[in-house]
């Protein structure tokens, strides 16, 4: 059993957790978060990850070309825009790996980056939503929008 329980729903699990570090650049200033997840929240945040942001690896670091869509509505994002960026800590064959994903995000959408690490529903972490998102539509883990 895991000494702190999921951040996600706040439920205990066994295994390990894994760590996610979500952070919006705006302007000068950084928002940043830290996720505790279970393995299988774990990996559905990772799959979203995958499916709506790029990986950074020393191929493509600090390039963008236009074509890479915003997380949120998956339309290119032209004009002004905010940086999202994630390093992700997964298991790969039993070890813990560091994936960082980066995308940009229009800026009506960026309460909702949040929303994918955390529960839907209930909102029992409205602490940890972003300050602009008083009552805003979720986003969940698949990207598909939830209320």
């Amino acid at each position: 059993m895991a000494q702190f329980p999921c951040e996600h729903s706040n439920h205990p699990f066994k295994g390990r957790a894994l760590y996610f570090y979500p952070a919006l650049m705006i302007g000068q200033d950084a928002d940043r978060r830290r996720y505790r997840l279970c393995p299988l929240h774990a990996g559905d945040a990772f799959t979203w990850l995958s499916g709506s942001t790029e990986l950074q690896d020393e191929a493509n670091a600090g390039s963008y070309d236009g074509q890479v869509a915003c997380p949120v509505c998956h339309e290119p994002v032209h004009g002004e825009y905010r940086h999202f960026f994630c390093t992700a800590f997964v298991e790969v064959d039993n070890d813990i790996v560091r994936r960082d994903f980066w995308a940009p995000v229009h800026l009506e959408h960026l309460p909702q980056v949040w929303d994918a690490f955390q529960k839907r529903g209930q909102g029992h972490q409205a602490a940890l939503r972003h300050p602009l998102d008083p009552i805003g539509p979720r986003l969940n883990l698949t990207g598909s929008r939830a209320i």
